[in-house]
């Protein structure tokens, strides 16, 4: 065996081993890379779930200041059930004091006149029973003012109880009004008097007439509708709070527009005070109405007065539809079998009415009769009556 031959066993034997190291480090290389590329994705799993966790933390922290407004709202509301409750008491407890006063002289007077009876065994016998028939009414009036105190508190309670479920009846009646109603909402120029109204939503024409004047014709109408719908959702976002607290009448705490809010400030002087007085009016009534749930709600409108509309004011407007009916079915002016069921709903909730204005007369006339007989106490008395001619006997 010649030199070139060992040589190229000895080149072919050291490329062997050399190659052999080769793929061992190539598999060293490949199991690092894997090790990188599965560390990479661990991290990026890392990274996603405390950005969800994140997320999860942001949300729970808006929905606990969300429960904590409506806990305000709804210990506000529960404050002044207890006002209005320790009122009442107070009047209880006056009227009682005064029937305990009361009762305290006729006994008092009882102890002199037994007294005084007694001091005078030898008075003739006419002036004992005259004492005596004085000690008997003074019981008797006693017995009746302890009956009276009785059926006041008695009164008191059953008048509470029919209160509230007056205002549970009235507010169904509200509901029924508001569905009987929406049918009939306004397609001319100008609002009815009385009506269905989205309290809560803003009104677009502000909006549109500041835009028309900074805007050209192709642009104007888009941007009124961008500008309308930004402000309405910041008006239902419940984290905006633009209201501050004003005392009135010493006692009495209301909320009104914050006019120092910076959202405000900035709406004011770059839109004007059209679109401001809209955004303000919108926001307060959002607050009065549905400020739990922050979304424009119906209800029965005065839109001539501005104001909330009384279920006395609805039925006039329910008679005053009436006039459209024939024998309980629409005339033409009404198309459609929805467009119908609304107007015979009208007519049957109009008719509802009537019995509501009967109850106000007799609260009314009930109101009158207890001013003349009894206005200082405020009980009921007892009173010899004509009922036939509707006065006293």
């Amino acid at each position: 065996m010649g030199y070139m031959e060992k040589r190229f066993i000895q080149v072919s034997a050291s490329l062997g081993i050399m190659t052999d190291e080769r793929d061992e480090l190539k598999q060293a290389f490949l199991q690092v890379s894997r090790s990188l590329s599965r560390m990479a994705e661990e991290r990026d799993q890392l990274n996603q779930a405390h950005i969800e966790e994140m997320r999860n933390m942001q949300r729970i922290v808006y929905e606990n200041e969300t429960l904590m407004r409506d806990l305000e709202t709804h210990l506000k509301e529960l404050e002044q059930q207890r006002k209005e409750i320790d009122k009442r008491e107070a009047q209880l407890d006056l009227k009682s004091k005064q029937l305990s006063l009361l009762s305290e002289e006729v006994t008092r007077k009882l102890r002199t006149v037994q007294e005084n009876l007694e001091g005078e065994k030898d008075a003739s016998a006419g002036e004992n029973v005259q004492v005596s028939t004085e000690v008997d009414d003074m019981r008797k009036r006693l017995e009746e003012k302890d009956y009276e105190l009785d059926s006041l508190i008695n009164l008191n309670n059953t008048l509470i109880k029919k209160e509230r479920r007056s205002n549970h009846e009235l507010q169904e009646a509200r509901k029924v009004l508001i569905e009987g109603l929406d049918g009939f909402a306004n397609n001319g120029t100008r609002p009815p008097a009385i009506g269905i109204k989205r309290v809560g939503e803003l009104n677009d024409k502000p909006f549109r007439d500041i835009c028309i004047k900074k805007f050209s014709t192709t642009e104007w109408e888009t941007k009124s509708v961008e500008l309308c719908s930004l402000w309405q959702n910041k008006i239902q976002d419940s984290g905006w709070y633009p209201y501050k607290h004003v005392t009135v009448d010493k006692n009495v705490m209301w909320e009104v527009i914050n006019e120092d809010d910076k959202k405000l400030r900035e709406l004011k002087d770059e839109w004007g005070k059209e679109v401001y007085d809209a955004v303000a009016t919108a926001s307060l009534e959002m607050n009065e109405y549905n400020a739990s749930g922050r979304y424009p709600v119906r209800e029965l409108w005065n839109f001539k007065e501005g104001r909330q509309a009384s279920l006395k004011e609805t039925r006039k407007t329910c008679a005053c539809m009436d006039s459209l009916l024939n024998n309980g079915r629409p005339i033409n002016l009404l198309t459609g079998p929805s467009r119908a069921s609304r107007a015979c709903n009208v007519y049957q909730l109009w008719k509802l009415l009537m019995n509501w204005e009967e109850v106000y007369d007799a609260a009314a006339t009930a109101s009158l009769v207890m001013n003349q007989y009894n206005a200082s106490e405020r009980y009921l008395v007892r009173e010899l009556r004509n009922f036939r001619e509707g006065r006293p006997a």
